[in-house]
């Protein structure tokens, strides 16, 4: 029979499958009853569904003073349901817009990327960097000055910025956003939302604290004695929980936070890595007790040994989380840095704990940027 012949539902399955939204918006260009389908509401949600937006490149900061970061696009994709989609040209998305001043030894410098968003500060690498935060959409080169969470920025050894959810439904945008705030050792944190105001977050007076992971919209933080402190985007203050004390020996050791991460399994729920000494993985999920409290305990146990990582010999296994806060575990997978202990001896693998299949992949270097597609593509539905 004709194309034209076939169902729309079946229509529907074969451009679902597209997995570039450059070739969606061709497809959309092809025929009225094609633009119909894909203009509609449902087909769009579903398609963010199924679609993670596509990384079109990263940006990485310099320390060439007066400079601003610089951006690399990723190399096009190769796939059979789209082999021409393009390579978006590094000046399109050049921050050439972002003004500095030659006559001061400053910089600007990413804090954290989110969808197509970038967040960053303008200062000095030396001593303490200006507290004054930039909200940047490079697509569309505007910018946006933060105000500061506090009146007179207390003096500090950590300062962890970086973007959320937005606030709302829909895509992160200049007009949708998040960001979280903490300064460590004072303990004072916040969260800006894009309506241009700050709300204060409650935490223990806690003077170490080390950021491991963003899972199932929550922020989580590890301190000494097995404490993780966690952070709800919704909510004002931190929750407080312990690890498995089977292993306490290992969780006050330097470089400790190296062994976890979180993420979110295929049940929406958060999970934590804990890599103990013998690169045994063990997987934590969170259990509810009678009083309301909550504590991780083990769900899985994961053996990584030389002939799993394919590696023939090897010292130490850590999760990544370099540059900060920009790397992302998937829902049911991990990173893992693998080190040989050798000059450039060490790969990174990417773990499925569903399958427990490990594939071998490039480290992830630079702050991504996405693009914000599909758009809301508009068509005479009549």
């Amino acid at each position: 029979m004709g194309f034209h012949k076939v169902p729309v539902e079946i229509l529907e399955l074969i451009l679902l499958r597209l997995d570039s939204p450059i070739c969606l918006v061709r497809a959309s260009s092809t025929c009225k009853q094609w633009r119909q389908i894909i203009a509609g509401a449902a087909f769009l949600q579903r398609f963010r569904s199924l679609h993670e937006p596509q990384v079109v490149g990263s940006y990485h900061n310099t320390r060439i003073l007066p400079a601003r970061p610089r951006f690399e696009p990723s190399p096009p994709p190769t796939s059979a349901s789209c082999p021409l989609s393009p390579t978006i040209k590094s000046r399109y998305l050049s921050l050439d817009f972002l003004p500095v001043n030659d006559s001061t030894l400053c910089s600007w410098k990413i804090r954290n990327s989110r969808g197509h968003l970038l967040l960053l500060d303008y200062g000095t690498y030396r001593g303490l960097r200006d507290t004054g935060l930039f909200i940047c959409e490079p697509l569309t080169r505007l910018y946006q000055k933060i105000p500061p969470l506090t009146a007179s920025p207390p003096e500090y050894h950590q300062f962890d910025a970086f973007l959320l959810d937005s606030a709302e439904p829909g895509d992160i945008s200049m007009s949708n956003f998040m960001i979280f705030c903490l300064y460590l050792p004072d303990g004072i944190a916040g969260i800006f939302t894009s309506g241009g105001s700050w709300r204060k977050v409650s935490i223990d007076h806690v003077p170490s604290m080390e950021y491991f992971g963003f899972a199932a919209g929550s922020l989580y933080y590890y301190s000494y004695r097995r404490t993780v402190y966690t952070l709800d985007q919704g909510a004002t203050e931190f929750s407080s929980s312990l690890l498995p004390d089977a292993d306490a020996e290992d969780f006050d050791q330097p470089l400790f936070v190296s062994k976890l991460a979180a993420t979110a399994g295929h049940d929406g729920k958060a999970r934590i890595f804990f890599l103990d000494a013998g690169d045994n993985l063990k997987i934590l999920a969170r259990k509810i007790d009678s009083r309301g409290g909550s504590d991780w305990m083990p769900e899985k146990n994961i053996q990584l040994s030389a002939a799993m990582l394919g590696v023939p010999s090897y010292q130490q296994c850590y999760f990544i989380w370099s540059p900060p806060f920009c790397i992302r575990q998937t829902v049911d997978t991990v990173r893992i840095f693998v080190s040989t202990g050798q000059k450039d001896g060490w790969s990174v693998f990417r773990l499925d704990i569903e399958t427990q299949q490990l594939e071998r992949t490039t480290y992830p270097a630079g702050y991504a940027i996405k693009l914000p597609w599909p758009p809301s593509l508009q068509a005479c539905l009549h």
